[in-house]
């Protein structure tokens, strides 16, 4: 039997964002990620809910973000009108990486369990910090994201970059007991363009919601039960590296990682 770890999914994280907790697993765009740090620093109190302010549109987001935010000490970059529909939404660009990656032409999925000829995939999600390796969650541990100095419109150099910095990511996440909890390569891409088209450092962007998650990390509890959605299929994964493969479904991300031996499905 399998044990599977992981965070029940849609409902759960909902909650948790409700309860102004864990709102960076969330956080979809630059304004969301905004809206989570005023919260996190008890600024927020006069924002709607954050499924409210999800539905807003980017100028209406900057707007109510202005004043909660400059209390928190926060600059809020006004959008740009001429470019906003210029960015594709998170909605529609939080797409597999199968696309983009390796094929699985050769693999079948079974709940919680890849199989691509003799290798073997397990799903992962969450751990509890008991489970973590000591100092995961200490400051010392960064995202220390790599860093891109090329020509942000050239594609051709964003495309490689961008899965190589989503990979560290995601190993990262993997460190502090989230792997359940991962943005898709599609938010992550989107994000990259959403803070690229305000001015906003990337990096040091992502660097911030790591911050938030080790320390809501460190104080609240997450299951480590979930279920493997019905609706998943092969298509909706792709391979990340010799070791990771991503699915998406539903908007959710899920990860596999390569088991050494046998492991039978629960």
């Amino acid at each position: 039997m399998v044990r599977i770890v992981g965070l029940v999914a849609g409902m759960f994280l909902s909650s948790l964002c409700q309860a102004d907790r864990f709102c960076f697993l969330q956080a979809q765009s630059y304004y969301e990620q905004l809206f989570c740090e005023v919260k996190a620093q008890g600024k927020g109190s006069k924002l709607p809910r954050f499924d409210e302010f999800k539905r807003s549109s980017q100028i209406t987001q900057a707007l109510l973000l202005k004043h909660p935010a400059k209390s928190a000490g926060l600059t809020v970059i006004m959008p740009k009108r001429s470019n906003e529909a210029n960015i594709e939404s998170p909605i529609k660009s939080t797409k597999s990486t199968a696309s983009k990656t390796g094929a699985m032409s050769n693999c079948v999925l079974q709940d919680a369990l890849i199989e691509c000829g003799t290798r073997r995939y397990q799903m992962l999600g969450n751990l509890s910090n008991q489970r973590l390796k000591p100092g995961s969650l200490e400051e010392s541990s960064r995202l220390e994201l790599p860093e891109y100095t090329g020509d942000s419109l050239n594609r051709d150099k964003v495309l490689p970059y961008l899965l190589k910095a989503y990979r560290h990511y995601v190993n990262k996440m993997m460190d502090i007991g989230l792997a359940g909890a991962t943005m898709s390569y599609g938010t992550f891409e989107y994000l990259f363009n959403d803070l690229r088209d305000k001015g906003v450092d990337f990096n040091k962007r992502f660097e911030t919601m790591y911050r938030y998650l080790k320390q809501d990390k460190k104080n609240i509890h997450v299951s480590e039960t979930i279920t493997t959605p019905g609706s998943l299929r092969i298509s909706d994964c792709g391979v990340l590296d010799q070791q990771l493969i991503a699915c998406v479904v539903d908007g959710r991300n899920y990860l596999y990682r390569r088991s050494v031996g046998i492991i039978e499905p629960h």
